[in-house]
């Protein structure tokens, strides 16, 4: 479309809603219920401060729908879930 069509990420969650508090490791230990985590990628500014959001990506073959369906709260927020997106430029 004229918004720019975007390519899903197999194998990649995206994960907004993210507390500052909240570190890569923490995050990386959650997720490996689903499977083995291999990169957490917490998205940050310039100066280094995380902008809320990142991507899970998984080495093997995940049910990104089941994740995102999962309700996850993590220090009493909920967790906004969702396909990982590429924007194709």
């Amino acid at each position: 479309g004229p918004l720019g069509s975007g390519k899903i990420m197999p194998n990649t969650v995206f994960v907004g809603g993210i507390d500052v508090r909240m570190d890569e490791t923490e995050i990386r230990s959650f997720f490996a219920r689903y499977g083995s985590v291999k990169e957490v990628k917490i998205i940050t500014d310039r100066t280094g401060v995380s902008k809320g959001y990142g991507f899970v990506s998984f080495y093997n073959d995940v049910d990104v729908q089941k994740i995102v369906e999962s309700q996850i709260n993590f220090h009493g927020k909920k967790l906004k879930l969702g396909p990982a997106i590429r924007k194709q430029n």
